[in-house]
């Protein structure tokens, strides 16, 4: 039989006493799997590769970005990347071996080939230590993350994912995973993961500052919450468990911090109330924080000479759809003012006072540029300060990947769809208010909870194209017409940019055109295209007894 699953015998291990805790790594070489789990290091070790590949280029780094063009927040620079298929849905013209979603899936099952592993073991042992336990919480934690990624990507009502629980199958020898009858057994397998990582797991209060940035109770109470929510899709019995998990997490001391902590390049303020789970460190070169603050980064935008220091890559721009969704709340609200930064604008970078300019790179400009994580680069100096990596200048953010808002956006959606329109304004109400904005007087509408969705949480780890995905799907009887019209708007519609007034050699800050953009194109929509269509090389090589075994997803 053909194994298409793993484990990996190299694995870093941590310092944990260091400052930047289990952050700083390195390589211990080789041991052997049945010689394993004979001290704290050695299991701690197990689960530290797992961190770190979610913060490089092949997910929360860059590519799963590309994906997030397709909702209209945000715009990829480059012509000619995979990113012009994602942007425009026209993944049926290839098989998904594109690489920017391929080296996901295919990562991803090894973590959770990594993790089945890490379970198996240490279920095996008595009388487990804390690091043990903390270890056997993580490997739940992460087999269940990397899971949701691979169930709501490829998953749908018709056909779920490949999976197995190995220590649920004592006989099992980590051959071929089957491919699951539905989405929604995954959605289960997964849920379950994190209620067993969110028992054994320390409530981040709980850890010392050299274990802060691991998975905590917090975190897999939260990650419970998207993965019901998702489920929900198909099960609306669902949305009364996200009501139930917010609610836990609120009486377990989450709330919402102010926006100067959530998006603070200081260590001290990235734990706040609001932290559920995000990478946070010192740069990337100790794998530390993401690469995606440097990728959003503007390549030379500034009314200054053009060099290393002020560059970025350049990857993705701000569209004109957001930055006048968020101008509803006015122009100088905070939270726009924290999230984007238009031509014309001064901003801070190596400590220099600049004017933001347009930029034409690769035949795209809007003039609205991400801002979100740019105060790393803001102090002088800021690679010798530490504020980013010396090697790949990645920031110190902490970057999130799920914080206390957007679980209260999922029940303040939960409350509409059970027609608790009282309690959903409440809880949109108290984010608005959290960034200064005028609370919601009138009746609360599904309108008003996707305009705070789409302005909260944009640029973040939040899998906001999903939401558009399962809002439009058809089959989705929670979602009335109002939300699936604005979701199918957004992911048939061309992104818009805005050209900038200048007058001599200054720009005024004022628009003087919007217009849309041409080089992708209008996408299309069907409900088929609630999943990507597996990458073929995996679906060939999945081969039992000379029978493939895995299919393509439908409409593919």
């Amino acid at each position: 039989m053909k194994k298409i699953f793993f484990i990996a015998l190299a694995f870093a291990t941590v310092s944990l006493t260091s400052c930047e805790g289990f952050l700083d790594v390195k390589s211990e070489g080789q041991y052997a799997t049945d010689n394993y789990f004979t001290n704290d290091e050695q299991a701690a070790a197990t689960v530290n590769d797992m961190y770190h590949c979610l913060r490089g280029e092949d997910f929360y780094g860059q590519n799963m970005f590309w994906e997030e063009t397709a909702a209209k927040t945000m715009m990829a620079v480059r012509l000619g990347d995979a990113g012009d298929y994602i942007h425009t849905y026209s993944i049926m013209e290839y098989d998904g071996n594109v690489g920017t979603i391929k080296s996901i899936y295919n990562q991803s099952y090894t973590q959770m080939s990594q993790a089945n592993w890490i379970i198996k073991s240490l279920l095996a042992k008595d009388d487990l230590t804390y690091i043990e336990t903390r270890t056997l919480g993580e490997a739940y934690f992460l087999r269940g993350f990397y899971h949701f990624l691979i169930a709501y990507r490829y998953g749908c009502k018709a056909k779920g994912v490949p999976f197995v629980a190995y220590e649920d199958n004592p006989e099992y020898n980590y051959d071929i995973p089957p491919q699951l009858e539905s989405v929604t057994k995954n959605f289960e397998y997964v849920v379950s993961d994190f209620e067993k990582a969110a028992d054994l797991l320390p409530s981040v209060n709980e850890y010392s500052d050299s274990e802060k940035g691991r998975a905590c109770r917090e975190s897999a109470l939260a990650m419970a919450v998207r993965a019901n929510a998702f489920w929900a899709t198909w099960d609306a019995s669902r949305w009364d468990e996200v009501i139930s998990l917010v609610t836990t997490l609120k009486n377990e001391g989450r709330a919402l911090s102010t926006l100067d902590k959530i998006y603070s390049d200081e260590p001290a303020d990235y734990f706040n109330s609001e932290y559920c789970w995000g990478f946070g460190g010192k740069g990337g070169s100790l794998y530390g924080g993401s690469w995606f603050p440097i990728c959003s980064m503007p390549f030379g935008p500034f009314d200054s000479p053009i060099n290393t220091n002020t560059n970025g890559w350049g990857e993705f721009y701000t569209s004109y759809d957001l930055y006048e969704e968020m101008m509803k709340d006015g122009a100088d609200n905070a939270r726009m003012k924290a999230s984007v930064i238009h031509t014309g604008e001064h901003i801070t970078i190596y400590g220099q006072d600049l004017i933001v300019a347009p930029q034409y790179q690769d035949a795209i400009s809007t003039g609205v540029y991400l801002h979100k994580w740019n105060r790393a680069y803001a102090h002088e100096d800021f690679i010798n300060a530490g504020y980013v990596g010396p090697s790949d200048n990645a920031s110190n953010h902490m970057f999130h990947v799920i914080r206390f808002a957007e679980c209260l956006l999922f029940r303040a959606e939960a409350y509409l769809v059970k027609g608790k329109d009282s309690e959903a304004k409440a809880d949109l109400n108290a984010i608005r208010e959290r960034s200064g904005l005028a609370p919601i007087s009138d009746k609360v509408t599904w309108t008003n909870l996707y305009h705070e969705r789409r302005c909260e949480l944009c640029f973040e780890a939040a899998p906001y194209i999903y939401n558009l995905k399962r809002w439009a799907l058809s089959e989705n009887t929670s979602a009335p017409d109002e939300i699936r019209n604005l979701a199918l708007k957004e992911l048939t519609s061309v992104a818009r940019v805005a050209v900038w007034e200048k007058v001599g050699d200054n720009y005024t800050g004022n628009i003087s055109e919007v217009k849309d953009w041409t080089g992708y194109g209008a996408g299309t929509w069907a409900d088929y295209k609630i999943c990507f269509p597996y990458p073929q090389e995996e679906l060939d090589k999945a081969v039992v007894d000379g029978k493939k075994i895995y299919t393509q997803n439908p409409g593919y």
